[in-house]
Parts: structure tokens; sequence; C-alpha cells
């Protein structure tokens, strides 16, 4: 079964995300990326695929859809392309 993931930075501001029955994103994980993209958020700064995934110790492959889920969402910005891919939350996409 499928659900969603509500993950709440602060200020009012959420991201809902797809949970997929047999995803290695656990609920300590997503925990984990809320405190990592608080940080972003705070700091301002840009990040990549590689970067999150060090943080939360999950495949990249695993970001990348999470990421790939967010962009289309709106959520999170996409800036270039291939291995030099950065990615940014989008303030649009961060409404409450």
């Amino acid at each position: 079964a499928h659900g969603f993931y509500r993950l709440r930075l602060g200020d009012g501001i959420s991201m809902r995300l797809r949970a997929y029955s047999k995803s290695t994103v656990r609920p300590n994980k997503i925990e984990h990326l809320v405190f990592y993209l608080q940080r972003v958020k705070n700091a301002g700064v840009s990040f990549s695929a590689k970067d999150l995934a060090a943080e939360l110790q999950i495949s990249q492959r695993t970001v990348n859809r999470l990421l790939k889920e967010a962009c289309e969402a709106e959520y999170v910005e996409q800036i270039g392309k291939g291995r030099s891919t950065l990615f940014k939350l989008k303030n649009k996409g961060l409404a409450a």
C-alpha cells in the first residue's frame, strides 16, 4: 500500500511526499530529512543528491526518487543536469 509522509519544516511550511510499501526510507530517516531540509532552508544553499544520500545514509537512487517527486510537486528546484545537478528548496512550493 502507498501512503504519504508530511514533512513539517516549521513556520507553517510542509511537504507531502509519497511513501512506498517497499521503501528503504524509514520514519527516522524522514525525520533526519526534515532536519537536513530545515538547515538547507535556513542557510539558503543548494545541495546535491549525493550530499543528501550521505547525510541520510540511504542509496542515491532512493534520494533521486524523493527529489524527483519533490521537483514535480514544485517543492524543490533542480539546477543543472548530470553529475553537477544541484537542488534548492523553492519558497513557492513550500506554502502551508
